[in-house]
């Protein structure tokens, strides 16, 4: 008999059981639950309750975004949901919970946001089969808007920005108004973020309209801390009006509802294509669901005082160096080429504030930081890997967990190094951006990824599972040391008994400390009216192209 959850008098909703062979526990699973529904570029509205039995079998649409990227993205994944199609009516979770739940039983509960880039994902990816056999809870998975539909945004507020945001608050809405009919503890909601869904989890935690939605934060190779990773409203509405006016011709002017009635006639492939992967995507501080600049909000100690985990593993930078090194056999060339990367790498961190002498000394100071000189070419891939890795993740992470210790706050550091049996790399490769996500949800127990998992894989998969679920059930997990000001502990799961941590002191420094005092201390700044966007664009085609940063 499936499973059935009475939601009211005349609403119920009807679902499947499966069972992992090898952990040999059911997991009920309820899939394509609309919880909202928005128009284009409009704020979502809470979905109505259906009238009878809803079967939920299947897995709703996914947000439209370009289908080359996507399926590249998931290439590792075999047996995908057959219910991947893609469409703009995407607000739709999946519910997934540990069987034979008692009438009086709470359960905690985690919800899961995946994101790469603020452009790319869907939540039917990765569900509770294992997660929720090996652990007693429920497992929201929560498909939103993003790329162009998810953060347009214009001078007037006509355009909003920050749509993806408020697509995932009302899905934590949904889970306070209904998880308790599937056995849930509303009252114990941990949100859970990987990649740009980790910077999505931390923008909520800074944000007022989330208060109380949630309990507990994951955040797992993604902080908003770093400065690329928020915008002002005014720096993205000149991002979207030049990309708007360039690649579809549009003869108005910047008033946000006549942009909005324009954009609102487009076909959806277009805007889709409106943000290639070389265009950089970032949260809107919209005065609406962020209020100021997120990095001072967590400085000041003014975020939800939520206990917090959060890490991120051996080669966070692997993927970032990748289109540098296309047009060269996947390999930096020379010192040369390394310099290039540090150039554009400098102008882009620093692109919307600092002037050109100031981003001058930063290249200086970060290819001492980085030394290139007479090294071979398999050394400074490695180089560089380790440099978009530090700048990008590792130093922001390690920042957002000191703001916590200081003001007395729980977290928890960790790093995960450890080579998936299906990696693909170099031979200095171990683990790259996402490649921890299948550990977390157990695929090492499953047989959608066609690879030999080994015991190392097992046991990796199964502490890091264990951990999530004693973190979200009491927001401590087991023989883990929190991080605090006097003791800067860092949890390491690996299968290597000699590794070197991520969070090396000195590289520390260099970014937390020296570059962002040497920012700081910049007595010309660019204002943001005068900031060039056709040159901006420029650096974010160099990017992602690898072609030579005109300089």
């Amino acid at each position: 008999m499936n499973p059935t959850v009475q939601i009211s008098s005349d609403c119920s909703i009807e679902g499947l059981t499966v069972t992992n062979p090898q952990i040999n526990k059911p997991v009920d699973c309820f899939l394509g639950i609309r919880f909202g529904t928005a128009e284009r570029f409009e704020r979502p509205q809470m979905a109505e309750l259906w009238s009878g039995k809803k079967i939920a079998t299947k897995c709703g649409p996914i947000t439209p975004q370009l289908r080359e990227s996507f399926d590249a993205y998931n290439e590792m994944l075999e047996n995908k949901p057959e219910d991947s199609i893609m469409d703009e009516d995407c607000l739709y979770l999946n519910v997934w919970r540990s069987s034979n739940v008692e009438p009086n039983e709470k359960l905690p509960v985690i919800v899961y946001f995946n994101n790469t880039f603020l452009k790319i994902g869907s939540q039917n990816l990765f569900g509770g089969e294992v997660f929720c056999a090996v652990n007693r809870c429920i497992l929201v998975t929560v498909n939103f808007r993003f790329g162009s539909l998810g953060f347009m945004t214009s001078h007037d507020g006509a355009l909003e920005g920050n749509y993806a945001l408020l697509d995932q608050i009302l899905s934590l809405q949904w889970v306070q108004k209904y998880i308790e009919h599937f056995g849930g503890n509303k009252s114990n909601v941990t949100l859970f973020g990987t990649g740009a869904g980790s910077v999505m989890v931390n923008a909520l935690m800074v944000s007022k309209l989330a208060k109380g939605l949630f309990h507990r934060a994951i955040c797992t190779g993604g902080t908003i801390i770093k400065p690329e990773f928020f915008m002002t409203r005014a720096f993205a509405s000149e991002l979207f009006y030049f990309l708007v006016k360039t690649f579809f011709d549009y003869p108005g002017n910047k008033d946000g509802k006549a942009m909005k009635a324009f954009l609102k006639t487009v076909p959806i492939q277009k805007l889709v294509e409106l943000l290639p992967i070389s265009v950089n995507l970032s949260l809107v501080i919209d005065g609406h669901v962020i209020l100021d600049d997120p990095k001072l909000i967590y400085e000041k100690n003014r975020q939800l005082k939520i206990p917090l985990l959060l890490g991120a593993v051996s080669n966070e930078g692997f993927d970032y160096v990748q289109p540098f090194i296309g047009h060269s056999g996947n390999t930096i060339r020379d010192e040369e080429h390394f310099a290039e990367i540090v150039t554009l790498l400098c102008k882009l961190y620093t692109y919307k504030s600092n002037s050109e002498g100031i981003q001058n000394e930063m290249v200086m100071r970060t290819k001492s930081m980085y030394n290139s000189k007479n090294k071979p070419k398999d050394v400074l891939y490695r180089m560089a890997s380790k440099m978009l890795g530090d700048v990008y993740t590792v130093a922001p992470t390690y920042r957002l967990a000191e703001y916590y210790a200081r003001k007395l706050s729980t977290v928890y550091l960790y790093e995960l190094q450890h080579q998936p049996p299906f990696s693909v790399g170099p031979h200095w490769l171990v683990m790259s951006r996402g490649m921890d996500v299948p550990y977390i949800f157990g695929d090492p127990y499953m047989s959608r990824i066609s690879t030999n998992w080994g015991h190392h894989d097992k046991s990796i998969s199964m502490n890091l599972m264990k951990a999530w679920g004693e973190f979200m059930e009491k927001g401590s997990p087991s023989d883990w040391k929190p991080f605090t000001k006097n003791n800067r502990n860092v949890k390491v799961f690996t299968s290597n008994a000699h590794v070197e941590t991520l969070y090396n002191e000195r590289m520390l420094e260099f970014w937390n400390d020296d570059m962002a005092n040497l920012s700081h201390s910049d007595q010309h700044k660019v204002k943001e009216e005068d900031f060039n966007m056709k040159q901006y664009m420029a650096l974010c085609h160099c990017s992602t192209t690898g072609q030579k940063l005109p300089i």
